[in-house]
């Protein structure tokens, strides 16, 4: 069977995937990794696109996976995107899931984490957070992230045409209701890749853990698979 590789989206973990990978498991061999800083894992670095996808291309290395599928929840759909863009040999097909396509320095200051406010205003999510990245890695994790929103903000980097014509196909699914990515922007980035398919899914919203694991599996399986 094929490979594909599940990344998480920012602030989560490979847990969120696990019921993805129950379904896809009959059809791929599937791997899943936790980004640095995320899932109990430290990091000195700063996030930014390339550290991330050259995490991912280490593991494929440890893995010896010459190929992989991948499928890319939020920024694991940036990226899967990225990786598309520079390293397509090792890439076979991308889809992504509610990833946000247009940043501007007010929507990534709107969308930064603030580690005091959640664990004052928001105790359960910030208990939530210590279990899943560990009671001293959490508010780390919360400032590189909070740092590397700005950095979209400030760069924009899927903006202005800089990935137009991705070399590898692409599909894009958006929930009807999803309120952190927009259909629009999801529209706009779908027309600038002609190997690019788009499906919207009714009902759902942005939260993975709400998506149905089945109908997800069948969408990346179908195009996947051809």
């Amino acid at each position: 069977m094929q490979n594909i590789i599940l990344l998480h989206g920012a602030l989560g973990s490979v847990s969120e995937l696990a019921p993805l990978h129950q379904f896809l498991q009959q059809h791929f061999t599937v791997h899943s990794l936790n980004f640095p800083g995320h899932g109990g894992n430290t990091t000195d670095q700063p996030f930014s696109l390339a550290v991330l996808a050259n995490h991912v291309l280490e593991f494929m290395d440890d893995k010896k996976i010459s190929q992989a599928h991948l499928f890319g929840y939020s920024m694991g759909g940036f990226v899967s995107i990225y990786l598309a863009a520079h390293h397509p040999e090792r890439i076979l097909t991308v889809t992504t899931l509610g990833t946000k396509f247009y940043w501007d320095e007010a929507t990534a200051r709107a969308a930064k984490p603030d580690p005091e406010m959640i664990e004052q205003k928001i105790p359960a999510f910030a208990q939530k957070l210590a279990t899943i990245h560990h009671a001293s890695n959490w508010k780390p994790l919360l400032e590189k992230t909070s740092a590397f929103l700005l950095m979209l903000g400030d760069e924009n980097p899927l903006g202005d045409n800089r990935y137009t014509d991705l070399p590898v196909p692409c599909l894009f699914l958006i929930g009807d209701r999803d309120k952190v990515a927009s259909l629009d922007e999801t529209i706009s980035f779908y027309r600038r890749q002609p190997k690019a398919a788009l499906a919207v899914i009714p009902f759902m919203g942005h939260a993975l853990e709400k998506a149905d694991p089945r109908t997800l599996s069948d969408y990346i399986r179908s195009f996947a698979i051809q």
